[in-house]
């Protein structure tokens, strides 16, 4: 599955809402409704599968650009941000 839909460049370019429907719509359509509510915590063997669309996709940590954040929105305003979501 090709995720360059949901890749960009600059996040932060995005405006508040665009990039909180591009998440929604992310997670509406890639997160496995299996373990969308666990009624325990997850292991990896039950979280890979969801671990390897993030990796796919570009959106884990270790693929943000060095020092993507900063310049972006502090811990609060990003706690902040992800409520919203």
């Amino acid at each position: 599955m090709a995720y360059d839909e949901f890749r960009h460049d600059d996040y932060n370019a995005l405006s508040d809402a665009d990039f909180r429907a591009l998440v929604r719509r992310f997670l509406r359509e890639n997160h496995p409704d299996d373990i969308r509510h666990p009624a325990k915590r997850l292991h990896w063997q039950d979280a890979k599968p969801w671990y390897m669309i993030l990796s796919a996709a570009g959106w884990l940590a270790p693929a943000l650009a060095r020092g993507a954040w900063r310049h972006g929105p502090g811990r609060l305003q990003a706690a902040h941000l992800c409520r919203g979501i």
